[in-house]
């Protein structure tokens, strides 16, 4: 390890606000279908085991949020929205703006 440094991660209620935002602007139904699932989604990018990292780069816990939420479904509805813009301002919160062209979207 070259040295620490310090990892901005998203809380609960900021995703849980990203998710209402998108609802309310693209639409949909907004609610958390599971709170467990939201709560391991916000816990997993910061997760270690016997003191080792287990997402130890910037790239494996924002991959590690979007695939949670992804997978676990936290919400109602708005649950790939939702992931994709938490795990891309969770890249820019901690210095990296994820570039990319609408016709590769």
């Amino acid at each position: 390890m070259r040295g620490a440094y310090f990892v901005r991660y998203l809380t609960y209620d900021e995703i849980l606000s990203i998710h209402d935002r998108l609802i309310e602007f693209f639409g949909g139904e907004s609610g958390v279908f599971s709170v467990n699932a939201l709560e391991n989604c916000v816990s997993l990018p910061m997760m270690s085991v016997f003191g080792t990292e287990t997402n130890p780069t910037i790239w494996s816990k924002a991959a590690a949020l979007l695939y949670c939420i992804l997978i676990r479904h936290p919400f109602v509805d708005g649950n790939k929205r939702t992931a994709w813009t938490a795990a891309k301002l969770f890249l820019y919160l901690n210095g990296y703006d994820l570039q990319v062209d609408v016709d590769d979207a």
